[in-house]
């Protein structure tokens, strides 16, 4: 994470982190939304995950530096493989 390797909810300085995912924050689909309606459902949606309400919002796990790393090799093998099939697809298409 940028600025350290705090994770949620974890507190330095007296501040306290939380990465939530955006798609479980619940937002009235039907109102006209303005520009600072974001702000609003987020500070009130802090204010009730505070007070102990459940399923207010999901909080994400940070995954750490190693898992990460370990992550990386899958991620780079499976875009080669997909560079391949192109490649392959791309030169079938090709034949006469």
């Amino acid at each position: 994470m940028p600025g350290g390797n705090h994770g949620p909810g974890e507190e330095e300085n007296g501040v306290r982190n939380f990465v939530i995912d955006p798609a479980s924050l619940q937002v009235d689909r039907r109102a006209l939304r303005v520009k600072t309606d974001n702000v609003d459902v987020t500070k009130r949606s802090l204010l009730a995950y505070l007070r102990g309400e459940p399923k207010v919002w999901s909080v994400v796990r940070v995954p750490t530096i190693a898992e990460e790393d370990d992550r990386r090799l899958h991620r780079e093998r499976d875009h080669l493989i997909n560079e391949r099939v192109l490649h392959v697809n791309r030169i079938g298409q090709k034949k006469p």
